[in-house]
């Protein structure tokens, strides 16, 4: 009988090397949770949307200037 020629799997893919996100400084926590307190209050302690986030983002990004890399959003 004829058996049907197969081709060998695949190389496994090597994993991934994924990089944890940078960890913050106290100043960088500080300026978060004032940003997020400012917006909160601004938004009548609503929720807060993505651009509402980014507007955060921005003024952390703002109040530490000096610190790389600057934090997102995202």
């Amino acid at each position: 009988m004829h058996s049907p020629s197969s081709s060998p799997p695949p190389p496994p893919k090597p994993p991934s090397r994924r990089l944890p996100p940078p960890c913050w400084s106290d100043a960088e926590t500080v300026a978060l949770i004032d940003c997020y307190r400012e917006k909160w209050y601004s938004l009548r302690r609503g929720n807060l949307r993505a651009p509402d986030w980014q507007e955060v983002a921005d003024g952390v990004a703002h109040r530490c200037r000096l610190i790389f890399p600057a934090k997102t959003s995202i």
